[in-house]
């Protein structure tokens, strides 16, 4: 009876240091439920079959389970940091935890090998929304191998206290693999596929960011000369008119049917050209959207693994 009391006033201790991240955690939460619930309804009836619309979809989905799911464990482990007992629970949503984080790393480097091929390959062929879907999946499978550590290794774990009648018991790596190294091989693992999904990302961003200056360089040069040869002809003093030239014609049904077939010509090379110009636009704003998206969502997997290093830093020994 007095080490379970000792143990709560203990465990009381600890979770006034854990306040801040309590409610830092608590805050995102709720932002990220009612965002993610935002996007989902937008993004499942209002907006049109694409690409984008399939990984943000996706992205959708996972961060919500994070912030419904993932950090509610947080905010309990971090209020039972010397009195977790559920270690199923544990299990579970540890798993839950890693698999996420490292699914949404995952699509991420789909969504920029996509804007890759449409930016830099736009003539090659293109990841179809099928593709996208099985990519999706795929990433999930790709996960399944690198975290089904995490329920093995994490469960029953004790804790010293400052009282050295009384341990406490918490959610991180199981007793009988505190003396093992695959704690230590599983974090370098998944710090190295990070790492190297995030090398890749850049890359191909830095790639991306290039077509696109080049692009808009060549665009800018184009219609400056365009609009140096126009001037060039309005300046010429003896232009050839349109109707002397058709007087030179044969017949005048056949200077008509010429006229017709010259300005259909240039209205059609007008409109494609209006297209290419709002296709390249869209697809550039797109890569934008795409672009802020992966920041964002990068900056959501570091506020989780923060979250998780306040886990890990209450481990430690409590000693006076």
């Amino acid at each position: 009876m007095y080490i379970d009391k000792e143990l709560e006033s203990l465990n009381y201790e600890k979770v006034k240091q854990n306040i801040g991240g309590i409610f830092f955690v608590s805050i995102a939460m709720v932002i990220g439920i009612t965002g993610n619930l935002h996007v989902l309804c937008v993004y499942s009836f209002r907006m049109k079959q694409s690409n984008p619309r399939i990984f943000i979809l996706f992205l959708a989905a996972l961060d919500f389970i994070t912030c419904a799911v993932g950090m509610p464990f947080i905010i309990i482990d971090l209020t039972n940091p010397l009195t977790f007992y559920a270690v199923t629970a544990c299990k579970v949503l540890r798993f839950v935890n890693y698999f996420i984080c490292l699914s949404s790393a995952f699509i991420l480097l789909i969504i920029a090998i996509d804007r890759y091929r449409k930016v830099c390959l736009p003539l090659r062929q293109q990841i179809s929304q099928r593709k996208a879907v099985y990519c999706c999946f795929g990433a999930f499978g790709v996960c399944l191998v690198f975290t089904w550590p995490a329920p093995v290794l994490y469960g029953y774990s004790t804790v010293n206290t400052t009282n050295p009648n009384v341990t406490g018991i918490r959610c991180f790596t199981e007793d009988i693999y505190k003396d093992t190294d695959y704690q230590a091989y599983f974090n370098v693992i998944l710090i190295l596929v990070m790492f190297g999904m995030f090398v890749v990302l850049v890359v191909l961003y830095a790639l991306i960011a290039k077509t696109i200056l080049e692009n808009d360089k060549n665009r800018n040069s184009f219609q400056t000369n365009k609009l140096m040869t126009k001037g060039t002809n309005v300046g010429n003093k003896n232009p050839v008119p349109e109707e002397r030239m058709l007087k030179q014609l044969d017949t005048p049904k056949t200077a008509e049917l010429i006229t017709g077939s010259n300005r259909s010509t240039d209205d059609k090379r007008i409109d494609f050209n209006r297209r290419s110009v709002m296709q390249y636009k869209r697809v550039k704003t797109t890569t934008f959207i795409m672009f802020l998206i992966t920041v964002l969502f990068l900056s959501v997997i570091s506020r989780i693994l923060f979250s998780k290093s306040l886990l890990i830093s209450t481990k430690t020994s409590y000693k006076e």
